[in-house]
């Protein structure tokens, strides 16, 4: 498969590549069989356009030795070449013909995966969306019960020094003759500032959950991404089989 990239993207003809995979000629040590010669018509082949027939007879001409046909010594010497010469053109095109072959084989064993490949990124996909789904439906219902969770009415106090929470006034005023010892002596009693209790949330239900809402935001944030990256993927695969098939349609 880079094969055909490469001769693509930097033009590299076939005669570089004939000499990279070590491309030599035939000896021509084959003998024609001349009684099937004989029922050959030239000019229905070329009528017909019968490709399939010239290949049942290309090795009679490719590997046909013109000296154990003819002598050559009465032959013209330019007929000689040319025949030679057409012999080696047909080598040669031979050569080509299987090269194709093969990258047109591994290109489509190529494709074969990466349709494969692509099924299983759409079926990912498909779960992922899935699971967001699911996901987007428990946000709401968490988002409902805290909006209707009951609050505990029993108050906490702060301390309005360090910001401190405690569970009545007598602790609190225990904490500033501990703590704030200079302030207390100098006849600044505590202020309490009743704080309510944190909103209870059932757990059993809502135990992989946080009641944090920048928790809920990273969580959706974090699944999105994924999304994102899966969505990048699956295009990127349908490009690559665009181009596949494009190649495929210019080596066909």
């Amino acid at each position: 498969m880079s094969v055909i990239y490469d001769f693509v993207n930097y033009n590299r003809s076939f005669s570089q590549l004939a000499k990279e995979s070590n491309f030599t000629f035939n000896l021509y040590r084959g003998r024609v069989d001349w009684k099937k010669l004989e029922v050959v018509e030239i000019d229905r082949i070329v009528r017909d356009q019968d490709v399939e027939l010239l290949n049942i007879y290309m090795d009679s001409v490719t590997n046909c030795n013109l000296d154990s046909e003819y002598d050559v010594k009465i032959l013209d010497p330019n007929f000689i070449k040319l025949f030679r010469l057409a012999q080696l053109l047909i080598d040669f095109l031979i050569h080509c013909k299987k090269y194709l072959e093969h990258c047109i084989k591994v290109a489509h064993e190529s494709l074969q995966a990466s349709n494969k490949e692509v099924e299983l990124l759409r079926k990912q996909l498909q779960a992922r969306k899935s699971e967001v789904k699911q996901l987007k439906k428990k946000v709401k219902e968490v988002k409902q019960q805290l909006l209707h969770s009951p609050r505990v009415s029993n108050p906490t106090f702060q301390c309005s020094l360090c910001g401190k929470l405690f569970m009545n006034e007598s602790y609190l005023h225990g904490h500033y003759s501990r703590r704030h010892q200079s302030s207390y002596c100098l006849g600044l009693k505590p202020q309490p500032t009743p704080q309510p209790s944190p909103i209870k949330i059932d757990k059993r239900e809502n135990e992989e959950y946080t009641n944090k809402p920048e928790d809920m935001t990273n969580i959706k944030k974090k699944y999105q991404e994924e999304i994102e990256e899966l969505k990048n993927m699956f295009f990127a695969e349908i490009e690559k089989l665009k181009q596949n098939e494009m190649l495929n349609s210019k080596t066909a």
